[in-house]
């Protein structure tokens, strides 16, 4: 229990995966030993903090998969709920969105079983962690009007949303909400209330999400400048604490959009292949459609043939990438970003 908690509040802080699997091992010696029921919990801890730490988010399904197999079918459904809630959050960061969407409604069915036991080791309410994921799942889907609703819903409660990395991501939602509506104005109202949570826990991890944030409040207002500032404070302090490396092709992706915007496509163009290649390592695949469609737009802005052949490759990319992730708000990127001369032809 003890191990399991520490490596548990370790992603907060900027816990390496190395310095976690030590604890989480440990743990699973103890557990075989004298209680085999953390062992799911130890496996989920492990796959979480390896991604927080820049590890492979498809690890992390691979973890809690593997944690639901260890459960009897018909037996400890609460602790099914809590482990279906943790698969939908490692779809969702390896952009699976159907499926992360598909886990957490499973998860839902469940919720009334969760015992007490499992709020305690998470260190808040799995029905709140339940529906606040929701809310993002909906917004990357395109259901917007849909989600709007429910983020509304649950902004109703935030205060009984006690944990902080859970209060947050409503209004986390909210941005990449405002994002795909292109609304400057409550993106920078959600902004600045994640940051006011930043600041006031103190916790890496949501500092770094503070910068994020604002960083797409600022893009949308085209203040680009400002916009590249932000993104440019977020990596340096991920990169600093080594907290939440997860977001970092994210940030980069917006990093190179706000340089394309500037009328700096070469710099936009590396910056967004950086992205690229770290959401590939870390099978981030949201970030990694993004950056190919800046990528292929920046590309275009610098002319010539072998461009235009990259560029058209990344288009396809984006393209399967939607398909495949259920991503549907990045349409409109492509669409806008694509050449007529470079769309399918139907």
């Amino acid at each position: 229990m003890a191990n399991g908690q520490i490596a548990w509040l370790g992603w907060r802080e900027g816990m390496s995966a190395e310095a976690a699997s030590a604890l989480v091992h440990e743990g699973l010696d103890w557990a075989r030993e004298t209680d085999d029921s953390m062992i799911p919990m130890l496996l989920f801890v492990d796959g979480r903090i390896t991604v927080a730490s820049g590890g492979s988010a498809d690890f992390y399904v691979e973890r809690v998969k593997q944690a639901l197999s260890l459960l009897k079918e018909g037996q400890n459904l609460g602790r099914v709920a809590t482990l279906n809630c943790a698969l939908s959050q490692a779809y969702g960061w390896a952009g699976l969105t159907n499926q992360a969407f598909a886990a957490n409604t499973a998860a839902m069915r469940s919720l009334s079983h969760v015992e007490k036991f499992d709020d305690q080791f998470l260190g808040y309410n799995v029905e709140h962690w339940v529906m606040a994921m929701r809310g993002q799942f909906l917004v990357r889907l395109g259901r917007l009007s849909e989600a709007r609703q429910h983020l509304d819903s649950l902004l109703e409660i935030e205060t009984t949303l006690a944990d902080p990395t859970v209060q947050f991501i409503p209004h986390l939602a909210y941005v990449d909400l405002a994002w795909c509506r292109r609304d400057a104005g409550v993106a920078e109202e959600h902004a600045a209330r994640v940051v006011e949570i930043a600041e006031i826990t103190g916790i890496p991890y949501l500092r770094v999400f503070g910068f994020a944030c604002t960083g797409t409040a600022k893009a949308l207002a085209k203040n680009f400048i400002g916009a590249a500032r932000e993104f440019g404070a977020g990596l340096e302090l991920l990169r600093q604490t080594k907290a939440w490396m997860y977001l970092e092709p994210q940030l980069l992706a917006g990093f190179a959009d706000c340089h394309l915007r500037m009328g700096e496509p070469e710099r936009a163009a590396a910056i967004a292949a950086e992205a690229i290649e770290l959401a590939r390592r870390r099978s981030t695949r949201l970030p990694e459609c993004r950056a190919a469609i800046i990528r292929a737009a920046a590309l275009l802005a610098q002319r010539g043939s072998t461009s235009r052949d990259e560029a058209l490759r990344l288009f396809r990319l984006a393209e399967q990438l939607i398909e495949v992730t259920g991503a549907r708000i990045y349409e409109p990127l492509l669409i806008e970003e694509r050449p007529e001369c470079l769309r399918p032809i139907n």
